[in-house]
């Protein structure tokens, strides 16, 4: 029988000392600097430790917002689960996140570097609360071959009666991605998951947004066994001790949004499940009684971090967004050397101009600050390695400013981040949701920004529409910007410059006389803003020179990189 459970707002708040935790967790979590739960991470927890000591069937449906440290839930409960186990390891947990096309789907391009974090994220986590255990964790991101990911995962021994090899896992809990573990299990006997007690799904509606569900039916193939204790009578075998029995495989679904199609869900065999979300809509109600007539009706609603206090900027120009975001990061200047910001961008070509142009507008002095601020991009225009170097540069606040393409709005979880601005508007309530998602997480306070066109301002107030404001009650202002104040008139001005030596900057770039994948140095930063400054003011009728400023410009610059070398 389906039950729900339903979140409020104290659900999302410290409660908890980790103390009330097994020993070895606790002590774990507070070397972490966690020291307390979440009444939903207890009450997640509390339960599932229960269903395990209990051995009743039951899947589980946790829907909580962004930030709020589902993974915590899950991991900790496994973990403690698994504790006790035989010398050798068993393959007893497989946790599975969102695969390279779904992110493609989604995100319009496929990013083996968004794979990686999400599993090495999940991985560093495991890694973490095992400490000096035991357990064995292995996360599978496509890195390496396959043989050399199965040789991790697997060992083969000899049976001494028939002088076979067996194949016998050498992990205790596996993360990847679907078409990862896809791959192996077609492409090698012997990587077959049959032992898995705990199978988790994070981020669970995007997992299941792909047009092609195949891997759910491969995977649930290869994991269930007839000797499970789903039905009743094996389960009184089981516990009578009369038949050989293993424990029921566990699905656990973790989402800030949870899909509410039947047919989707229906493709998980989901036993008895649990539904911890926020109220008993429709979509809820259709999963509880499995009535795919009510999917029609059924309005998703989303939740917001319960800490964060949201912003939006109304301009009239596209100049006028620039002078905005300029306006905010000024009065966010105090707070920069303690909190991290993130500016979003729509596309990798916006998020690189943009860069660029914060670049050029901080090296030029124009807003003053304590300590130096350091900006970098993070776009599929980097390699690999670069926005690896990128994340954890931002992750120690080495970097104080990231300008990103949607590349980084789901699954990253960096600490510090103090703001979110969105300088492109998000066409999807869930691109929004995940971009303001990267602040206010864990109980902490986090603000976001988003700088909106006047004819930008009717979808943007459709889309908030769809956020339960009563649930997340976060704060929110609409700031239109006013041209006749002073200070904007200064700041314009600097903006006007600054755009002028970028868009020399870009055309370089197009002319290959520029890399796109390589910081500007001192040298050529300070050469590209005394030019913007000085063609700004010839173009505005300022100097008697007549020409084409923009190629004037350019030759310029070009005559500058041919006196210094490929040094650029």
């Amino acid at each position: 029988m389906a039950q729900h459970r339903q979140w409020s707002a104290n659900d999302f708040k410290p409660y908890k000392d980790v103390k009330a935790l097994p020993e070895y967790i606790g002590k774990r979590l507070k070397s972490l600097n966690i020291s307390k739960l979440f009444r939903f991470q207890w009450t997640v927890i509390k339960y599932l430790l229960s269903l395990d000591r209990s051995n009743f069937p039951g899947d589980v449906i946790v829907q909580a917002p962004t930030g709020t440290g589902k993974t915590l839930c899950y991991a900790i409960s496994i973990l403690t689960a698994l504790k006790s186990r035989s010398s050798r390891p068993r393959l007893r947990g497989l946790v599975i996140v969102p695969t390279r096309y779904l992110i493609f789907a989604y995100f319009g391009f496929y990013d083996k570097f968004l794979i990686r974090e999400l599993v090495n994220q999940l991985y560093s986590v495991f890694l973490a609360l095992i400490g000096d255990d035991d357990l064995k964790v292995l996360g599978l991101s496509g890195d390496t071959s396959l043989s050399s990911e199965r040789t991790k995962a697997i060992e083969s021994i000899q049976l001494l009666e028939d002088e076979c090899y067996s194949p016998v896992w050498k992990v205790d809990i596996l993360i990847s991605t679907p078409s990862r573990l896809v791959e192996h299990i077609h492409q090698r006997v012997g990587f077959e998951p049959t032992t898995i007690e705990f199978l988790v799904l994070d981020e669970t509606d995007r997992l299941l947004s792909g047009q092609s569900l195949d891997w759910i039916e491969t995977i649930l193939r290869h994991i269930s066994r007839s000797s499970d204790v789903t039905s009743s009578e094996n389960r009184n075998l089981y516990l009578t001790g009369e038949l050989g029995l293993r424990k029921p495989i566990r699905k656990l679904l973790f989402s800030a949004t949870q899909t509410s199609s039947i047919a989707k869900l229906a493709n998980l065999s989901l036993v008895n499940p649990t539904l911890f979300t926020y109220k008993q809509d429709d979509a809820v109600r259709s999963i509880l009684l499995g009535n795919s007539s009510s999917e029609k009706r059924s309005k998703q609603k989303y939740w917001l971090p319960f800490a964060l206090e949201e912003f939006v900027l109304l301009c009239k120009s596209p100049v006028e967004k620039l002078v905005s975001l300029v306006w905010y990061l000024k009065h966010l200047d105090s707070s920069l050397s303690e909190a991290g910001v993130i500016v979003f961008a729509s596309s990798k070509i916006s998020a690189h101009r943009l860069f660029r142009f914060l670049s050029l507008y901080f090296s030029a002095g124009y807003i003053e600050s304590n300590t130096a601020i350091h900006i970098a991009e993070l776009s599929s225009n980097l390699s690999n390695r670069q926005r690896r170097n990128v994340v954890r540069d931002f992750s120690l606040h080495k970097l104080q400013v990231v300008v990103s393409s949607d590349v980084a709005t789901r699954g990253m979880d960096i600490e510090n981040i103090g703001h979110v601005i969105s300088f492109d508007v998000p066409v999807h309530v869930k691109t929004y949701l995940h971009r303001v998602g990267r602040t206010a997480r864990a109980g902490h306070k986090g603000t976001g920004c988003t700088i909106l066109m006047e004819h930008q301002a009717h979808h943007f107030r459709k889309l908030l529409r769809k956020i339960d404001r009563a649930v997340s009650k976060s704060k929110f202002i609409w700031k239109e910007m006013d041209n006749n104040n002073t200070e904007w008139s200064t700041i314009k001005e600097s903006v006007m410059e600054i755009v002028t030596c970028m868009q020399c900057c870009i055309r370089a770039e197009s002319r290959k006389l520029i890399s796109i994948r390589k910081p500007l140095t001192g040298t050529l930063m300070n050469f590209l803003i005394e030019l913007g400054r000085k063609y700004y003011r010839l173009s505005n009728g300022q100097s008697d020179e007549e020409s084409n400023p923009k190629e004037l410009m350019l030759d310029e610059l070009q005559r500058f990189l041919g006196l210094h070398g490929n040094d650029f």
